[in-house]
């Protein structure tokens, strides 16, 4: 539950040490709740922020541990994007994350999306998106 701040430091820590071996990009792949499978034996009742709110604090939180000189990368599922990302069920909103990463690998994405894609991004970063911002990745 990344609502709890022991489970973001320890995550935190974990990047840490791949920056301190080195490693010059961090890439958060699958950060996002389920959204299917037995979702009813899953017990939210105790998280102390919202599911948007607990992913914004995690990857707020390695930001701020990686520093400068590390990437911090996401990567999302095309149709994640296009959703609209608005932190229902999943807990992913494109506004909440987008502005704290450095690149978005976008995966599954149609020739056909990726002007949408392009302008789902700019919308969330709240104007025109760097050139290096988006990596189209084929899956």
């Amino acid at each position: 539950d990344f609502s709890k701040p022991g489970a973001r430091t320890y995550l935190c820590g974990v990047a840490a040490e791949c920056r301190d071996m080195g490693f010059d990009e961090v890439l958060l792949r699958d950060l996002a709740y389920p959204t299917q499978g037995n979702l009813e034996k899953i017990d939210y009742s105790g998280m102390a922020l919202s599911k948007a709110e607990a992913l914004e604090a995690l990857v707020r939180d390695m930001r701020e541990t990686l520093g400068e000189d590390t990437l911090l990368s996401l990567e999302l599922p095309a149709a994640e994007a296009l959703s609209g990302g608005d932190g229902e069920g999943s807990g992913v909103e494109l506004s909440r994350l987008l502005p704290l990463v450095d690149r978005l690998y976008l995966t599954g994405a149609a020739e056909e999306e990726r002007g949408a894609l392009e302008a789902a991004a700019a919308s969330a970063l709240g104007g025109e998106v760097p050139a290096d911002f988006l990596v189209w990745e084929e899956r």
